[in-house]
């Protein structure tokens, strides 16, 4: 079955999104070019720690401590992420304000 588009934004959204953001950073930083969002949804659930590492570095991610692995297991609940990193969400949200 087939899904139904409910919204297609019109290009200069896409082109000024968050998404294109970061998909340009990852283009420039990590040498690595998706063509849509589907190329990039494969990527990001085959190469699960590639993925959430270059999130953790594209948001700049404010932390203390060092972790060994990225995640525990793919088994839910119970999984670990970036287990041994500290990480204070208020301090980490306001950081970039004036």
């Amino acid at each position: 079955m087939e899904s139904k588009i409910l919204f297609n934004p019109p290009e200069a959204w896409k082109s000024q999104s968050n998404l294109r953001n970061y998909m340009d950073w990852l283009k420039q930083n990590k040498k690595m070019e998706f063509s849509d969002y589907q190329e990039l949804w494969n990527w990001s659930i085959t190469r699960i720690d590639e993925f959430w590492l270059s999130i953790l570095e594209y948001f700049e991610v404010d932390f203390h401590g060092k972790f060994k692995e990225v995640y525990s297991s793919l088994s839910m609940p119970g999984v670990k992420w970036f287990d041994g990193i500290q990480l204070n969400y208020a301090a980490h949200l306001i950081r970039k304000q004036s």
